[in-house]
């Protein structure tokens, strides 16, 4: 995915960061994650954003002088849903990396993140899990693995320009 088709918004100041100079970030500002931190989603990314939530478990009553199952005449809701987007880091060189890969830390460390694409006109609340890497630095790109929490699947606002 190239330059100008992920978006990242935080949304808590994270106080190491401010006191970066090779770092540009603003609270509840978007920002370019190819430009800033030379970060971009893989193949497959995109598809996970979009996959439905899970339901929430019915409410139920098994009931031993009746057949079958009750179930509550409710809604159904849907549950949070953890996200597993692989991601990919381009560096000029293997000290560049390192620099992109610490100040891009530094974003997600912030916990709440808000995240759009340049495909859809939606923005996706997540909190921060965890990132592992997935493979090694090699011809100027690393691949990791983002782990992501949406708490709210029915929370996902319109973005409009």
């Amino acid at each position: 995915m190239p330059q100008g088709e992920l978006f990242i918004k935080c949304h808590e100041t994270v106080p190491e960061f401010t006191s970066q100079q090779d770092c540009n970030y603003a609270e509840d500002t978007w920002y370019d994650a190819y430009d800033n931190w030379g970060v971009s989603l893989e193949d497959g990314a995109i598809e996970t954003l979009m996959a439905p939530p899970s339901s929430k478990e019915y409410i139920t009553n098994e009931c031993r002088l009746e057949n079958g199952t009750r179930y509550a005449a409710v809604a159904p809701k849907v549950a949070e849903r953890e996200l597993t987007l692989p991601i990919h880091l381009v560096a000029s060189s293997k000290d560049n990396l390192l620099d992109k890969y610490r100040n891009f830390c530094i974003v997600l460390r912030s916990g709440k993140i808000d995240i759009r694409t340049s495909h859809q006109s939606i923005i996706y609340k997540l909190r921060y899990k965890s990132c592992t890497p997935n493979g090694l630095f090699l011809h100027g790109m690393a691949k990791y693995t983002l782990r992501m929490v949406e708490p709210n699947p029915t929370d996902r606002p319109a973005y409009s320009t």
